[in-house]
């Protein structure tokens, strides 16, 4: 999203082809067959399917008796309409482009909205790690042809390294809305803890929070580049609780919108970074990055230019060479809050009120530290 995900051939797809192909082989079966072996063509998910019988089944086995008896009580019209929704909820890219054309699950017809998802679900959670489909060793993959190890979705967490622990598959169209897509990789991609778990978690991503359809970024095809700008906010010099912050993201697309909802940005840039956290003794990310900034123009001034003091037009140099090396390389730009620092040095440079830069300006020629 802000940066393009690569989408890998890996045999992890093949749980989503061998359920596909199961489908296609049940689609003409009389109303109460029972599940056999050879309604899975591929060995290794009939092998899965088949577990156990009688009281001795197992729970996917169980799973995809309820789905196929659910399926198979349909009339062939209700049938076909069902393989539709799946062969189209799982044109992924498809429904990014035209999200308006979204089926949910409330909408599967009988009961297979329930069924699917429990039988998909299961699958996901308790089969997509083990051979033959190893989506431990995807993520390995993935995370090695990746271009660095930030989040995509934030830029402001790392992912997981493979050997500690695979990072979560956040499922694009999420598995309770949409669960025939929750083994299609083309919908699966690793995301940072804090963006899966903490901000897009289930959430549909399609409809915005006034509820009407709203278009987002497809992270295998599509990058978005936004912009954050704190003009208009207020600072103080001397206190961190006497500033009001103002935040503007731009372009106002409404894929950059959605990124923002989804993932919280602007929230997590004004607790995370710009405010101090109340009843603790630590001092906000701009803070720190403000003394950072005085203590290394102090040591310039001293120790290379001779301790002359600096004008407000070296001081603003310095300031415009930060926010170049933030928002230069295109390709950093997205990594390491970086975006989030280029919108701070912005501030400082060309939006900061002249009080605030004249106390910046004093510590710099401050004697001692």
């Amino acid at each position: 999203m802000l940066q393009k995900c690569e989408y890998l051939t890996h045999k992890a797809e093949n749980l989503h082809k061998f359920f596909e192909n199961y489908l296609a082989t049940i689609k003409v079966l009389p109303k109460n067959t029972k599940f056999e072996e050879s309604h899975c063509p591929d060995q290794d998910l009939a092998k899965i399917f088949s577990k156990g019988s009688g009281k001795y089944r197992s729970k996917i086995g169980k799973l995809v008796d309820t789905f196929q008896k659910s399926f198979l009580e349909l009339n062939n019209q209700k049938r076909n309409e069902f393989l539709k929704i799946f062969e189209e909820t799982n044109e992924v890219s498809t429904l990014f482009i035209s999200p308006s054309n979204a089926v949910r699950r409330a909408e599967y017809p009988g009961r297979t909205g329930t069924t699917i998802h429990a039988l998909l679900k299961e699958l996901f959670e308790n089969t997509f790690n083990n051979e033959p489909f190893n989506i431990r060793d995807h993520y390995k993959v993935y995370y090695g042809a990746h271009q660095n190890a930030w989040c995509p979705f934030c830029g402001m967490e790392k992912y997981t390294r493979p050997e500690v622990r695979k990072a979560d598959y956040d499922h694009l169209l999420s598995k309770t809305d949409f669960p025939v897509a929750a083994v299609n990789l083309k919908n699966l991609v690793p995301m940072g803890d804090h963006c899966n778990r903490d901000f897009k978690k289930a959430i549909d991503l399609f409809i915005s929070e006034d509820g009407t359809v709203q278009k987002v970024a497809y992270p295998f095809t599509s990058t978005i580049s936004p912009v954050i700008s704190l003009k208009g906010s207020k600072t103080s010099f001397s206190s961190e609780s006497k500033r009001s912050w103002k935040l503007t993201i731009t372009p106002r697309t409404q894929e950059v919108k959605s990124w923002n909802r989804l993932f919280s940005i602007e929230s997590r840039f004004l607790k995370e970074y710009l405010e101090k956290r109340k009843d603790t003794q630590q001092v906000s990310e701009f803070e720190s990055e403000i003394w950072s900034f005085i203590s290394v123009c102090k040591s310039r001034r001293e120790l290379v230019e001779g301790n002359e003091q600096w004008t407000m037009e070296r001081m603003d140099q310095e300031l415009q060479i930060q926010q170049k090396n933030y928002g230069e390389n295109p390709k950093r730009r997205y990594t390491d809050a970086n975006y989030l620092k280029l919108a701070m040095y912005d501030y400082l440079s060309n939006h900061a009120e002249d009080n605030f830069k004249l106390a910046m300006l004093d510590s710099i020629n401050s004697d001692g530290d």
